[in-house]
C-alpha cells in the first residue's frame, strides 16, 4: 500500500509538464463491492484519453502515455488491496500513485501542474510522527499519520536488551510493576553474569543500550523535523529522555508496558497526542495572521497571494479545502485573471498558490472559513 508523505506532496508540487495528469476517485476497502474499483478507474481513464484526443493527441501517443494507468486496471491485487481512496498522477516519465485513508470525490485534471489541493489537508490535519516502543526485550519505531501506523525497519539493530549483550546471563528474575497505557508504572530489573550484579550496573547497561536506541532512530528515519512520542514504563521513559538529542521529542508520553497495548490503542493515544501539537501550529499561525493584520504582511486577496507564492513570500497559507477560485497567472507579466466560468484553459488559482507555497517551503494549513476573519476562503502571511 502507497501512503501519501510531506515529500510526495512535494515532488508533486514540484512537477511541471504540459500533460499533467490527476486523477481522483473513491475506492471500495472490503467485500464484494471491490470488484467496482478498476471500473471507475477505467471511466476515468477513458475520460483522459478523450481530454488528451481533443487536445491533439494522437492515438498512440496517448496509449503509450497512460500505459502505466492502463496496466494497473487488470492488477487484481492491487484492487483489492484498497483504503477510502485513491489518487493517481500521470506525466512525462513519471507516474505514481497514493492510496487515500478518506474518499474523495471522482475528478479528471490535465494541466501544466498537477491538481494537489485535496491532498493537502491529509498532511496538515494528519501530520506525521514518529512513535518509539522502548520495550527491552521488543524495541519498535512506527511512522504515524493520523490514520495509519507503519513499522520502520531497523535493520540489523538487536531489538532486545538481551540480543545486544549476548555475554551476559540473563536471568528471569524481573518484577513488573506496570499499569495500563496512560498511567504510570514502573520496572525493576537485575542482571546476572558471573555475579550479582549492583543497581548502578543495571542501570548503566541499560543506558547504554538506549543510547544505541536513539542512535538506531537516527539512522532509521529518513526526517528529522517530525514529533517523536515515546511509549513505555516512566523509569525508561526517564532514562531515555536523559541520552536523547533529537530535537522534537515530545514532552508528553504514553506511559505503561508495551506488552499490555495493542497496536490500533497505541496508534489512538498516539495521535491524540500528536493532534494536539499540530493544531498547536495551526491556532498560533492564526493568532499570528491576526496580530498582522493591517501591517501589509497578510492578504486575502487570491491575486494578490498567488503573485506572492510564486515570489517565495508566503510563510503561510490557509485556505478552504471546498473552495474553488478559477483564473489564470501570468509569471512574466505577473498579472492574475480571474473568470467565473472556468473553462479548460483555465486553472484553479487556490491550487496554484499551493503548488508554489510548498515549492518555496512555506506552510499551507487547510481551514475552516469561520476560523479566519472575513469572507475570503484563501489567506496569506507573507515573509516580507
Amino acid at each position: 500500500m502507497n501512503m501519501l508523505t510531506f515529500n510526495d506532496l512535494q515532488s508533486l508540487a514540484d512537477f511541471e509538464n504540459d500533460m499533467s495528469i490527476s486523477i481522483y476517485m473513491p475506492t471500495v476497502k472490503t467485500g464484494s463491492e471491490t470488484r467496482m474499483n478498476p471500473v471507475v478507474f477505467k471511466n476515468q481513464i477513458k475520460k483522459v484519453e478523450n481530454i488528451l484526443k481533443e487536445n491533439g493527441k494522437k492515438v498512440n501517443e496517448v496509449n503509450e502515455f497512460l500505459e502505466p494507468a492502463i496496466r494497473l486496471i487488470e492488477d487484481t491485487v492491487f484492487w483489492q488491496k484498497q483504503q477510502y481512496g485513491l489518487a493517481v498522477f500521470i506525466g512525462k516519465n513519471t507516474f505514481s500513485y497514493y492510496n487515500l485513508p478518506i474518499s474523495v470525490d471522482e475528478s479528471v485534471t490535465v494541466k501544466r501542474r498537477f491538481h494537489i489541493k485535496p491532498l493537502v489537508q491529509l498532511l496538515t490535519d494528519n501530520g506525521e510522527y514518529y512513535v518509539l516502543s522502548l520495550d527491552l526485550n521488543n524495541i519498535k519505531l512506527y511512522h504515524c499519520t493520523r490514520f495509519t501506523m507503519e513499522e520502520i525497519d531497523l535493520g540489523d539493530f538487536p531489538t532486545s536488551i538481551k540480543d545486544a549483550y549476548a555475554d551476559v546471563e540473563f536471568e528471569r528474575r524481573l518484577s513488573f510493576h506496570t499499569e495500563a497505557p496512560g498511567r504510570s508504572g514502573k520496572r525493576e530489573a537485575q542482571f546476572f553474569s558471573h555475579g550479582a550484579v549492583g543497581e548502578e550496573d543495571v542501570k548503566n547497561t541499560i543506558k547504554q543500550y538506549l543510547r544505541d536506541v536513539a542512535k538506531a532512530f537516527s539512522e532509521a528515519v529518513t526526517r528529522t523535523d517530525l514529533p517523536l512520542i515515546l511509549s513505555g514504563v516512566d523509569y525508561l521513559i526517564g532514562m531515555y529522555r536523559e541520552i536523547n538529542a533529537y530535537p522534537y521529542l515530545n514532552d508528553e508520553w504514553i506511559s505503561g508496558s508495551p506488552k499490555q497495548i495493542k497496536k490500533d490503542e497505541l496508534h489512538r493515544i498516539a495521535w491524540e497526542i500528536a493532534s494536539s501539537i499540530y493544531r498547536k501550529q495551526i491556532d498560533d499561525a492564526i493568532e499570528i495572521y491576526n496580530n498582522k493584520q493591517g501591517t501589509g504582511y497578510t492578504s486575502d486577496a487570491i491575486e494578490e497571494i498567488v503573485k506572492a507564492a510564486y515570489n517565495k513570500r508566503i510563510d503561510s497559507l490557509f485556505f478552504d479545502a471546498a473552495a474553488s477560485l478559477w483564473g489564470t497567472f501570468d509569471s512574466d507579466k505577473q498579472e492574475v485573471y480571474i473568470v467565473d466560468s472556468p473553462t479548460p484553459e483555465h486553472d484553479e488559482l487556490i491550487n496554484t498558490a499551493v503548488i508554489h507555497t510548498l515549492k518555496n517551503k512555506g506552510n499551507v494549513y487547510t481551514i475552516n472559513q469561520e476560523d479566519l476573519p472575513g469572507k475570503h476562503p484563501v489567506k496569506a502571511i507573507f515573509r516580507y
